[in-house]
């Protein structure tokens, strides 16, 4: 058979080329007052758009199309709402002068950061910084769009939030917090990462989204969440229906799971992950809460339909929660049917009772649980160096080399390959 290469079609490298040349920059904004962008007229897909340095009340963007929003060159300071409604392929990045790694910073707002209206593809916000914004974030529970199996008409489809830092400031993402049998604003295909939060006024969520389906969050550093003792709330860090993989997360100090999670698919049964997360010196409840609610579920196999998935808890390590209110690190809830919770390979110390609560009954096969341990207060030093960043000593330990293989899983929290030694380590570090 003779070998194949693709080439170009010359009249297709000669639109590529024209649509290149014709793309261009567009300075806006004065350096004060608000900023407007409500349609494509003046544009062309591909432009940018570069807001000058400086202190804006505002901003309004809506209807744009492969479009990029960056500072030009210097800060770009928001004091009230920036509002986005029906953006396709748009690109918000304070990634417009290299002096700068936040380029936008939304500073002393007492509404929302960003507030949505309409459906949006292809969302990205990159290189951002919040602070003191006493609301949420990003809003996107306000407009009761209805999926009717067509992507379009998916509320968040394809959005990417990468490099945000929050000081003091309310939830990051909220979605729609009904029951994802309404199929309302539903969140699909959305990964969050290389996330800073130092404080925060809200009860100990950063993410509460009734249905957010395939979601990737990763690579996140939490210190000193929640620091009111008086809030209240059994919550998560990360509060969800749906699914998605959270992995690669430190968190010391606050309240709350890391994640409250009821595990719903949306057109097929779903899997989801929790693995190589440290969580320490936090109080209230737990690291996970696990649930199936049959009540969610649309019933049938006809798209667009809600079932149930499974949940895999796999490597983390969970310490010094001696809080009152502390349950278990791994609380599993509930009717679990056909669908499978896998605990392995987590490692405990200083907790309060056991490293996992079952209360679904028969429902939960001890055979998807090994090589689990925790340890005493004054154990602990036998195997970790510290217990602050967690890390193992080296072997001999009975917890370096004795975990489970978990074939998926190639590196630790800090990069580290797995295994490194003759077998799996047990918790979020590998033996260096």
């Amino acid at each position: 058979m003779p070998a194949y290469s693709l080439k170009p079609l010359p009249f297709l490298v000669l639109l590529l080329t024209v649509h290149s040349v014709l793309a261009k920059t567009i300075v806006i904004g004065n350096g004060s007052g608000t900023i407007k962008q409500n349609s494509m007229d003046g544009l062309q897909e591909g432009d940018v758009l570069a807001i000058t340095p400086g202190t804006y009340t505002g901003a309004e963007f809506s209807h744009l199309r492969n479009i990029s929003i960056i500072n030009h060159g210097g800060l770009v300071v928001f004091t009230e709402t920036v509002s986005i409604s029906s953006l396709y392929n748009t690109t918000i990045s304070g990634t417009g002068t290299k002096k700068i790694f936040y380029g936008f910073r939304f500073d002393s707002l007492r509404s929302r950061a960003f507030a949505t209206s309409g459906n949006f593809y292809g969302l990205r916000i990159y290189n951002c910084e919040f602070i003191n914004v006493s609301d949420i974030i990003l809003d996107v529970s306000d407009n009761d769009a209805r999926y009717t199996g067509d992507t379009a008409t998916i509320k968040l489809y394809k959005t990417t939030l990468a490099n945000l830092h929050l000081v003091k400031c309310g939830l990051l993402l909220e979605g729609f917090y009904g029951t994802p049998d309404k199929l309302t604003d539903i969140i699909d295909s959305i990964a969050i990462f290389y996330i800073k939060i130092d404080t925060t006024i809200a009860n100990g969520q950063a993410i509460a989204a009734g249905a957010i389906y395939r979601m990737d969050i990763h690579d996140w550093k939490v210190n000193n969440f929640a620091l009111n003792p008086s809030l209240s709330g059994d919550i998560g860090l990360i509060h969800t229906n749906g699914n998605g993989s959270v992995y690669n997360i430190y968190r010391h100090g606050g309240r709350g799971y890391i994640w409250r999670e009821w595990n719903t698919g949306l057109n097929g049964v779903s899997e989801s992950y929790i693995y190589n997360v440290i969580d320490l010196a936090t109080n209230a409840y737990g690291f996970i809460d696990t649930r199936i609610d049959q009540s969610y579920f649309t019933g049938g196999d006809r798209i667009p339909f809600t079932t149930g998935g499974n949940m895999h808890v796999i490597n983390n390590t969970i310490g010094n929660k001696s809080d009152n209110r502390y349950v278990a690190p791994v609380v599993i809830m509930g009717f679990q049917g056909p669908y499978k919770t896998e605990v392995r390979n987590n490692l405990a110390f200083n907790i309060k009772g056991s490293i996992m609560i079952n209360n679904s009954g028969t429902d939960y096969n001890p055979n998807d649980s090994s090589t689990n341990i925790e340890f005493s207060a004054d154990q602990i030093l036998s195997v970790l160096s510290d217990t602050v960043m967690c890390l193992i000593k080296q072997k001999p330990s009975s917890i370096v080399d004795h975990g489970t293989p978990i074939p998926f899983l190639k590196t630790d929290i800090g990069g580290v390959k797995r295994p490194k030694g003759e077998g799996f380590d047990i918790g979020a570090r590998e033996c260096m």
